[in-house]
């Protein structure tokens, strides 16, 4: 049902302008935007993405309402980046408004703060405005389907359709599947059927083959 949906930006997002935006922020930490090498079909959209970020703060204002006026006392599951939820929950936290959703809500984070710096205590602010006893974790990333859930002992675990690799980051070789590895985390997605479903991430990760995790997964 659409009027059960509420978003913080409606309809679907251009695959286009979200490559666009990460090849900048990418250049702009290296400084290098000068550099760059797009396509001038590409390029000539740089500006819709610097109007989206110029309207960003307006448009969390907007969602908040939405989120506050329509939302408060109902049993709700959101979902948001780090730095989305920390900026409602900052909001509302600021002009006293706390415990929002029922209880039972769910509150499912993941994705970084994507370059905004977030407080130590940003996931006990969000729990506080939405009213929820703790969020509820992921790692994940765009190119692959799963979301991998964060467990009591703060331990992320691989779902069973994905298959977890730990690279040398300098050969790309994979390491052994015993003991504890550090490198760079590589998958195969079990779920992909109209594409490879291969990829190489650029995050070092830490794995513990060896043991069962302390929550008694493993």
């Amino acid at each position: 049902d659409p009027e059960r949906e509420h978003f913080l930006y409606p309809g679907h997002q251009s695959s286009d302008l979200m490559f666009l935006a990460g090849r900048l922020r990418a250049a702009q930490a290296l400084g290098e935007v000068q550099r760059l090498n797009l396509s001038p079909t590409l390029l000539a959209r740089r500006a819709e993405f610097e109007e989206l970020a110029r309207k960003q703060p307006g448009d969390v204002e907007r969602f908040f309402r939405t989120v506050v006026d329509q939302l408060r006392g109902e049993r709700v599951y959101a979902f948001g980046t780090w730095n989305v939820l920390y900026n409602l929950a900052e909001a509302g936290l600021r002009n006293g408004v706390r415990g929002v959703l029922a209880p039972e809500s769910i509150v499912s984070t993941g994705g970084g703060a994507k370059g905004q710096v977030v407080p130590p205590d940003w996931r006990e602010q969000i729990a506080e405005f939405f009213g929820v006893p703790r969020l509820v974790q992921n790692y994940g990333m765009t190119e692959v389907m799963a979301a991998h859930k964060l467990c009591s002992e703060d331990r992320y675990h691989i779902e069973p359709w994905t298959i977890l690799f730990v690279l040398d980051p300098d050969t790309g070789a994979p390491l052994p599947r015993t003991g504890r590895q550090v490198g760079r985390a590589a998958f195969f997605d079990l779920l992909a059927d109209s594409y490879w479903g291969g990829f190489v991430s650029g995050d070092e990760i830490s794995v513990d083959w060896s043991q069962p995790c302390p929550c008694g997964k493993t």
